[in-house]
């Protein structure tokens, strides 16, 4: 698999870059976003956890695809942007218990 990095932005605020890359995996089945994550990792010799594959537009038949993908600085701005956070959901039955208590 062979990366060629079409663009790259730096968005210091977020603390990361900002890749455009096309992929060409010689017309075998479309790569996985693991697969992908592993290859820009190596590819930019960075850290593998530090890698968040977006995006990958494939045209039929070709063998390359587009990627966008990011890169973080550190792992602190990796969880910041990159993990939802999700809300405890407190059914209404208990919640009527606590409020009676």
């Amino acid at each position: 698999m062979e990366i060629k990095i079409l663009n790259e932005k730096d968005a210091e605020l977020l603390n990361r870059k900002e890749y455009k890359i096309q992929l060409d995996y010689n017309k075998a089945a479309t790569p996985s976003n693991d697969n992908v994550k592993k290859t820009i990792a190596e590819n930019l010799k960075v850290n593998l956890d530090l890698v968040k594959v977006k995006q990958i537009n494939q045209s039929f038949g070709i063998g390359k695809a587009n990627v966008v993908c990011y890169v973080y600085n550190n792992i602190e701005s990796y969880k910041k942007f990159e993990e939802i956070k999700k809300k405890v959901k407190v059914k209404k039955e208990e919640a009527k218990k606590e409020e009676k208590k």
